[in-house]
């Protein structure tokens, strides 16, 4: 039997009491004392709905595993604290998932690396590939000055060839001077000294002119046929080598080689989708605390095998609990508007009143006998004796 609230039975002794004034004053023709004092009394009654309910967190939650698998730990016990984040059991197999996780981002990071390695590479090679080709342009500038220079007549540059001059004329000079010195000198060079000495000198000095002429025939001469093949090989190859420097460098300053970067991406791309594939395996050998609260419940034993889905643990916020009405009858829920203010009792409790207010109104009928409507009432503060399931009774004021 439903208990009776102190207000409502508040509300009740009021009418009584108003009926007798009524009737009093009625029988003692005192119409204006009659008024006053159904006044005085209707100013501290509040209308009321009232209800059974029953206490429950507000969050709380069966948590289960979405795959199959043997429990390896529970980490925790019934009635313990825990927080966000908390380990609270793991299923068999975490250390193979672990390692898979580990390989998974060691594969990330390195392909990480080669993709920066890549963006650094090229702009190495770019550098390089730009000196090449600056090279390869003066090499080919130079290459084409002797071709062309050799096909006047000057194997060597005007400097060059000016020395080259001067040094026959030098060599010409002593050569004359050698000679004049050893056909003064008597006697025969076989037997005489001073006639070897002076024939000696002359050799030598024919030597210098003979090598000083050479070169300046050479710098100053046209190419034989050998030459001329020399010639243009050297020039074909400066110009071949400067083809490949320019394509070099074309196809480098433009970032990284295409076909290596589609690669290197593509590497990436795969090792974060196995990374992620790797953990997404692990947190299924893993049951978090999802929030802050108290177990509540633990239904299964270490070493049971457990099926996908089925009930493990149960957590809840006890520190935030609320009521909920069972039996609120659609006519007393279409007076009840959210933040309205209730007032509660308990039954394991009687010492207890509490304030709250309605947060929550069903928007529709709960099944069972009868229609009746959830209404939930959030408390102002929780008695700390107040368990999870105890029976509450809710007496809801409403407008007149």
């Amino acid at each position: 039997m439903k208990k009776q609230n102190t207000l409502k039975t508040l509300s009740i002794l009021t009418m009584i009491i108003v009926g007798a004034l009524a009737l009093s004053a009625c029988q003692e023709g005192d119409n204006t004392e009659t008024a006053a004092a159904e006044a005085e009394v209707f100013e501290e009654y509040l209308p009321v709905v009232s209800a059974t309910g029953v206490t429950v967190p507000a969050n709380w939650a069966t948590l289960s595993f979405p795959l199959g698998g043997v429990i390896a730990d529970i980490h925790v016990e019934e009635g313990e604290l825990v927080e966000e984040g908390d380990v609270l059991v793991s299923l068999k197999g975490t250390e193979l998932a672990r390692s898979t996780v580990d390989g998974a981002h060691l594969e990330l990071v390195s392909a990480q690396q080669a993709l920066n390695d890549l963006y650094e590479y090229a702009e190495l090679a770019s550098t390089e590939a730009q000196q090449a080709l600056a090279i390869a342009m003066n090499a080919l500038d130079e290459t084409e000055t002797r071709w062309q220079n050799q096909q006047e007549g000057y194997r060597a540059s005007e400097t060059t060839i000016k020395n080259a001059r001067a040094e026959l004329t030098l060599a010409e000079k002593a050569q004359k001077a050698a000679k004049s010195n050893y056909d003064s000198e008597p006697g025969s060079r076989s037997e005489d000294a001073g006639k070897a000495g002076a024939y000696k000198a002359y050799a030598a000095a024919t030597q210098r002119y003979d090598a000083a002429l050479r070169s300046y025939n050479w710098y100053t001469g046209y190419p034989d046929e050998i030459d001329q093949a020399l010639l243009d090989s050297e020039l074909a190859v400066s110009q071949a080598r400067l083809v490949v420097a320019q394509s070099d460098w074309d196809r480098i300053q433009g970032g990284p080689d295409p076909k290596a970067l589609e690669l290197t991406e593509a590497r990436l791309a795969v090792a974060e989708s196995s990374l992620e594939a790797a953990e997404a395996s692990f947190a299924n050998l893993i049951m978090d605390a999802p929030y802050d609260g108290t177990m509540s419940d633990i239904l299964p034993n270490s070493n049971e095998w457990i099926a996908p889905g089925q009930p493990i643990l149960l957590i809840a916020d006890l520190d935030n609990l609320q009521v909920e009405t069972t039996d609120l009858s659609e006519i007393d829920a279409s007076q009840v508007n959210v933040g309205d203010r209730a007032i509660v009792t308990f039954d394991a409790l009687p010492e207890f009143l509490v304030d709250g207010t309605v947060v929550f109104i069903a928007p529709k009928s709960t099944e069972g006998a009868g229609v009746n409507f959830k209404v939930i009432v959030q408390l102002d503060e929780v008695p700390e004796d107040v368990r999870w399931g105890m029976t509450a009774f809710v007496d809801i004021e409403i407008e007149q």
